[in-house]
């Protein structure tokens, strides 16, 4: 009796890049290393294809963030084209916050959080519906916030830049061409 013994080819690739393989670092080792060249590979998801005909195909899927996908009366304008431009294997939800401090009903909400869980999950991607909890605040912050924001005056900035800003601390940095600065 033997025992023949294949080597498996892996390939690696990024964002339709051919990255070549490191024998002998794990595939997420292989992630790290190419992240001094790709920084956003740091956190990136590793994606193992199947073992076929000897070879074995890896994809590194970047996280991608965007805030407010769904921000809109009309549930998710921009949600639609990030999924497919990015492609995301997870995508993470929070429960309607814009929506409640814009005062939305909360059928409205509710229809903006179905539609946008359900375009997730129809493009393939696992969905996690987070709830942020905000403690401290008055009972009617929603209706009160813009009135409160509106209420800061020039005078206000300029107390509290006073008091924070120290000049003999600011340092700037220019990059690029100073000319016009």
């Amino acid at each position: 009796m033997s025992i023949e013994v294949t080597p498996i080819v892996r390939t690696f690739t990024y964002s339709g890049i051919l990255l070549p393989d490191v024998p002998g670092l794990s595939p997420r080792e292989v992630r790290d290393l190419y992240s001094a060249q790709y920084p956003e590979l740091v956190s990136a998801e590793v994606e193992a294809g199947p073992v076929a005909n000897g070879r074995q195909d890896f994809t590194f899927r970047k996280a991608v963030g965007t805030k407010g996908a769904g921000q809109s009366e009309q549930p998710g304008p921009r949600l639609a084209a990030l999924l497919t431009q990015h492609q995301p294997s997870q995508v993470v939800i929070e429960l309607g916050g814009n929506d409640a401090l814009r005062g939305l009903p909360l059928k409205n909400t509710e229809e903006n959080l179905t539609w946008m869980v359900q375009t997730a999950q129809k493009s393939g991607a696992k969905v996690l519906l987070v709830g942020m909890q905000v403690t401290g605040l008055p009972i009617d912050y929603a209706v009160t916030r813009n009135e409160k924001i509106e209420a800061v005056t020039m005078e206000d900035i300029r107390r509290v830049a006073k008091r924070i800003f120290l000049p003999e601390e600011l340092h700037f940095v220019v990059v690029g061409q100073p000319a016009g600065l």
